[in-house]
């Protein structure tokens, strides 16, 4: 089974955030832990911040009293966008989880996914299962080199109006 990263550490990450998540456990016979990146291109880069910018004025004005966790996303969007005029670069990146157990037992997986979702949790890290693409999430996962984006059953011309 394959999990992915929905929602990534909020807050100061420090560097052995994952340690557990990267440890063996007992629990789980194999257990891969893959990092997904794409540089993106300055102009992607530009418009990704400025939106993120504005969604954040947004969540944070939208109410007389705004949640704290509204306050930082839009001081880290500002910080983000100040980095980013200044010549950083913007990187897209993703977590997928993929455990694997021994034979066809339904109560070894459910503790397999109970020991996921927990060391997930440890790492602050929200992941959720990719239902109805556990095949496509698997290759993806591997140490192949596959650009799941290439594989994607929406057409390019229209991936790039999206964006």
């Amino acid at each position: 089974m394959t999990w992915a990263m929905s929602i990534a550490p909020r807050g100061v990450v420090y560097h052995n955030i994952l340690q557990k998540l990267l440890e063996p456990s007992r629990h789980v016979a194999r257990k891969r832990v893959t990092l997904l990146y794409r540089v993106l291109d300055p102009a992607t880069a530009a418009r990704t911040v400025d939106a993120d910018v504005r969604s954040a004025i947004t969540a944070a004005t939208a109410t007389k009293r705004p949640r704290a966790t509204h306050t930082q996303e839009l001081r880290l969007a500002t910080q983000t966008a100040e980095e980013e005029a200044r010549g950083a670069g913007l990187i897209d990146y993703a977590l997928m989880v993929t455990a694997t157990v021994d034979g066809n037992d339904a109560a070894a997986r459910k503790v397999a996914q109970v020991t996921v979702e927990n060391l997930g949790a440890t790492a602050r890290l929200m992941l959720r299962p990719l239902t109805g693409s556990q095949d496509a999430a698997f290759v993806g996962a591997l140490p192949l080199g596959v650009a799941l984006p290439e594989y994607t059953a929406i057409p390019r011309q229209l991936r790039r109006l999206a964006q």
